[in-house]
């Protein structure tokens, strides 16, 4: 592989108009740990790290609205149990909450900036037919202030980019993606066709109409987002997880799955899952066999129906 640097003019200005609505927030996964470590450690009797697992589990249900729960009783109680020694950790807490929230509220507004600008990309040849101009967080977050130029997200390398906006329509084609976090952001009739994606991350986002076409990937997890119509089709996904995901109309024609699950989904409409290859990487034969019966029952494709999740009871400690 051979490194190439490549000038483009503009240069990335400290004074670009700043985007107030949109930013990097923490996932509910993240915020129901950092809620979990401050009560173990201010009340260790009630809330035992031996239940830890399922401590986090509810209070990410809570965030997420699956619960009879509500967040502000949930804060409530975290400002009751830490007190006054421990009111600067709530505080904390509660801004990473209304944060998420902030930007969940975002999700139903169209991202609309668009931009001319170009940025100083450096470009590396992964394929010399083909190379890739390389982004980063610095030259992200500035697009996303100045508006994104055109082909911006396609032909791109990203590297350990965190994204919470995205314009309707981008095109990820032939890109690829290491270590990127999807946050909380919508990603309508995104197509990520032919990309290559690995040890990434998409939480709490609306995936409407998105194609992974021929896409790989590969270590790559979906928490709490809804694929609404999505595409695998002759995808590749190696070690892929989905957790706690509305998962309805999803195409898996020809896909390939080695590995991975599919953990607390609510699947309806799931098409083509006889023509998908299901393997497991080292595994044996009844491996195999046993992976591909829990897939099954978790999208149900039989099923065109979808069946509401009722929300979940949380005893008050």
């Amino acid at each position: 592989m051979r490194l190439t640097v490549r000038r483009i003019s503009g240069n990335l200005t400290k004074e670009a108009n700043p985007i107030e609505e949109y930013k990097s927030v923490k996932s509910t996964w993240e915020i129901s740990k950092q809620i979990a470590d401050r009560l173990e450690d201010y009340a260790p009797q009630t809330y035992p790290h031996i239940e830890r697992v399922q401590t986090v589990r509810a209070f990410n249900d809570i965030l997420q609205g699956r619960s009879d729960r509500s967040i502000s009783s949930l804060l409530d109680e975290v400002k009751r149990t830490l007190g006054e020694d421990g009111a600067s950790a709530s505080a904390e807490i509660t801004e990473s909450v209304n944060a998420f929230l902030a930007q969940r509220r975002m999700l139903a507004v169209p991202y609309a900036k668009r931009g001319n600008k170009q940025y100083p990309y450096d470009t590396f040849d992964l394929d010399p037919e083909r190379p890739l101009k390389m982004v980063d967080q610095q030259i992200y977050d500035q697009a996303a202030k100045d508006g994104f130029p055109p082909d911006f997200f396609r032909d791109t390398f990203f590297n350990d980019v965190t994204f919470y906006c995205l314009p309707d329509h981008t095109v990820f084609r032939h890109s690829n993606l290491s270590g990127c976090t999807f946050a909380v952001c919508r990603a309508k009739e995104a197509m990520f066709e032919e990309a290559r994606i690995y040890g990434s991350m998409f939480h709490s986002c609306p995936l409407e109409y998105v194609s992974f076409y021929k896409a790989t990937l590969a270590h790559t997890h979906f928490h709490d987002c809804g694929l609404q119509n999505a595409s695998f089709h002759d995808a590749r996904l190696k070690s892929c997880n989905f957790f706690d995901c509305t998962m309805g109309g999803i195409n898996f024609l020809n896909a390939t799955i080695d590995g991975g699950g599919f953990a607390s989904v609510d699947a309806y409409d799931v098409r083509n899952l006889h023509t998908a290859t299901i393997t497991q990487g080292g595994a044996t034969h009844e491996e195999v066999n046993r992976l591909r019966m829990e897939i099954y029952a978790a999208l149900r494709p039989e099923s065109k129906e979808r069946q509401p999740m009722p929300h979940k009871k949380q005893e008050t400690r």
